[in-house]
């Protein structure tokens, strides 16, 4: 049963983790699991700024993950705050 608690452990450190999110989606959140399964150096931080660009990665989580839940809600409340009306 050893492996089932190695899971257990990864993803007790997932729920840690992510409970200081303030919009709980698994989403994009779920890349956080490698984290847990790796030794993260400055040289393999290194490596991956040395080797992504940004705007690849945006486009690539989009594609993946489509949108997020907090510009879902950003729409939603930007259109009721044009159409309220003040008295």
């Amino acid at each position: 049963m050893a492996a089932s608690d190695i899971i257990e452990s990864i993803f007790g450190k997932y729920k840690h983790f992510s409970s200081r999110c303030p919009l709980k989606q698994i989403g994009q959140m779920i890349l956080s699991i490698c984290l847990c399964t790796m030794n993260l150096t400055t040289s393999v931080v290194k490596q991956a700024l040395e080797n992504v660009r940004y705007i690849d990665l945006k486009d690539w989580s989009s594609q993946v993950f489509g949108q997020s839940m907090l510009s879902k809600r950003k729409i939603v409340f930007s259109t009721l705050d044009n159409d309220a009306e003040f008295v």
